[in-house]
């Protein structure tokens, strides 16, 4: 959808909820877009969710996360590498 300036607006999908690790990375990648074009933050229900959006190009970039304190390395994040970049939250 482009904006006003025919610029595609950045749209970045995420998983969790507001607060969590992914939630705050997604907003730090949304604020490096918006210096280009407009952003925009799309929660998702699950992190195949965040996935889909992705290569259905309903959004730009997708933000899950790789690991968590209960469950350690969440296999349904594993990609490969040359799709794989982290953002420091």
């Amino acid at each position: 959808m482009p904006s006003a300036h025919g610029a595609t607006p950045c749209w970045v999908a995420y998983f969790g909820p507001g607060g969590s690790y992914s939630h705050r990375a997604a907003e730090r990648l949304g604020e490096s877009c918006a210096k280009l074009v407009s952003a925009k933050l799309v929660p998702a229900q699950g992190i195949l969710d965040v996935f889909n959006l992705v290569r259905n190009e309903e959004v730009v970039y997708g933000v899950v996360p790789f690991e968590n304190v209960t469950s350690g390395l969440l296999e349904e994040t594993v990609v490969e590498p040359d799709q794989e970049a982290q953002v420091p939250v």
